[in-house]
């Protein structure tokens, strides 16, 4: 597998030589040599990075909120560690943060649904009990009522 570390940006005179625009962003493999079918777009080269791993690529980053559930999880989550709006947007907007990825892992088994979401040990229920409305020692399927 290819890292951006692999890849270095192209100068404004080489992509007009390619036939892109000055001000576009490409790269090219370093050692590849300066041909239109050698090179990768920015999204390509952000998809590299390690810090959408966990997303899946930068492409389900920033689809993100299409997820219907998942800004309800973010709330959820920011709610519970005392965070008002602003503070949560700031960490909301950040690939790295481990409350981001389990809200949105969360929010995929959700809408996926099956076992996946109703598992006590699969994301949706890791996800309630950071939260605090779950108990990890709780085994019943996430969804049902808690035996009394």
């Amino acid at each position: 597998m290819a890292k951006q570390s692999d890849y270095r940006k192209l100068t404004p005179a080489q992509l007009n030589r390619l036939g892109y625009s000055p001000t576009s962003e490409r790269y090219i493999r370093s050692g590849d040599t300066l041909a239109k079918k050698n090179t990768v777009s920015r999204r390509f080269y952000d998809n590299l990075s390690t810090k959408y791993k966990a997303w899946g690529g930068r492409h389900k980053f920033e689809r993100r909120y299409d997820i219907a559930s998942y800004r309800f999880f973010v709330e959820k989550d920011a709610e519970s560690m005392g965070l008002g709006p602003r503070q949560w947007r700031k960490i909301a907007d950040d690939p790295r943060n481990s409350d981001n990825i389990a809200a949105f892992k969360a929010a995929m088994a959700k809408k996926r649904g099956g076992r996946a979401a109703r598992n006590p040990n699969g994301p949706l229920g890791k996800f309630l009990v950071r939260i605090n409305l779950r108990q990890a020692d709780w085994t019943f399927d996430v969804g049902d009522t808690p035996p009394s």
